[in-house]
């Protein structure tokens, strides 16, 4: 048996985030984004993906840093709150719906490393008919919040859920976008249960440079299917 001396409890924990959430307060840290374009995603179109990922996250009291990892400068060991985003151009076998995907490691309900395709976000911007960015920065906080909730479940509203209609992203509602409060409540809960220490990033990192598909934690697909 874990002892857990010392240790919050967590409807006390709860009830906090519940009162920083009604006062508009903001999570203690941000969270990190370390993020490697490997395909050459245009300045112009990453700043409107990083800065679409930047309001999501706002709306659920998270700030963000977004570091630029191609070019070197992100050496150091991962923090507790550091997410590595691969952005590359799909492999082939990839189907044509499908956005990227996150590695979760189920057991201990955390993720570290997500692989967004940037020309399947491409391709659905263009038959949407919105900027590519966009696409590109919803798809980024989809992967966001599989890792930090720690999940492979979808929702089936909202930012969350698995389907991405066409006609549902040209219509570009607001709480199609969006995380329910209960995400939110899960995220700053994990977020904090995440603050334990450091993560060993030897084979994230080699993964996140290389391309390569990584080969651990167990990994869970996420697919979007959207109409043609």
């Amino acid at each position: 048996m874990r002892r857990s001396v010392g240790r919050p409890k967590v409807g006390w924990i709860a009830g906090l985030l519940v009162l920083m959430a009604g006062s508009g307060a903001r999570a203690a840290e941000p969270v990190v984004i370390r993020s490697y374009n490997l395909s050459g995603v245009p300045a112009r179109e990453l700043t409107e993906a990083r800065e679409t990922l930047q309001a999501t996250l706002r709306s659920a009291s998270i700030d963000l840093v977004w570091r630029d990892c191609v070019d070197g400068g992100c050496e150091e060991p991962l923090g507790a709150r550091d997410l590595v985003v691969r952005i590359v151009a799909a492999p082939r076998g990839v189907g044509l719906d499908e956005l990227g995907y996150s590695m979760i490691d189920l057991r201990e309900r955390l993720g570290t490393l997500a692989t967004v395709y940037s020309d399947r976000a491409a391709l659905l911007a263009e038959r949407a008919r919105i900027d590519a960015g966009k696409v590109l920065g919803r798809a980024v906080a989809h992967e966001v919040g599989h890792m930090l909730l720690g999940t492979s479940r979808h929702s089936t509203t909202g930012l969350m859920r698995a389907r991405w209609l066409d006609r549902e992203v040209r219509r570009d509602f607001g709480p199609d976008w969006t995380w329910s409060k209960d995400e939110i409540l899960g995220m700053q809960l994990r977020l904090i249960a995440r603050s334990r220490g450091p993560i060993e990033p030897t084979e994230l990192m080699a993964s996140a440079l290389s391309g390569a598909e990584p080969v651990t934690p167990a990994p869970t697909t996420c697919r979007r299917c959207v109409s043609k």
